[in-house]
């Protein structure tokens, strides 16, 4: 259960991580 829950933050933190780095990327491009 405790191992689940953290895959699942970790995957929550790895998806935010690149959402961040798709915006920026996407934000370099446009400049």
């Amino acid at each position: 259960r405790l191992n689940a829950d953290l895959k699942h933050a970790m995957g929550k933190r790895a998806l935010i991580r690149t959402k961040v780095k798709l915006r920026e990327a996407a934000n370099e491009h446009m400049t």
